[in-house]
């Protein structure tokens, strides 16, 4: 399967690596979509909201990546839309 627009996913995934690896492929070609069904009262409220915190942090961290690589004149550090946290539109 070469690339997909939209992946619904049935409940919050609690690890980050298995997170990555399952939005792999949405928005290699072009934005794509993440849908996470949550059930109230449940777990999975807890786990969307880990999730969300720890993606938060993530894009934080490569922000200030960023800054410190332009201030050096890094040229990998340029930011464009292949080079932003969240670029190819996959996190809703």
């Amino acid at each position: 399967m070469p690339s997909v627009d939209l992946v619904v996913f049935h409940e919050p995934i609690p690890s980050d690596i298995r997170a990555i690896q399952r939005r792999g492929r949405t928005g290699r070609d072009s934005v794509g979509r993440i849908v996470v069904l949550v059930t109230e009262a449940t777990r999975d409220e807890a786990f969307a909201h880990a999730e969300a915190s720890r993606e938060r942090k993530m894009r934080g961290v490569v922000r200030g990546m960023a800054r410190r690589g332009r201030a050096r004149g890094d040229r990998a550090s340029v930011e464009g839309p292949e080079n932003r946290a969240g670029g190819n539109g996959q996190h809703e």
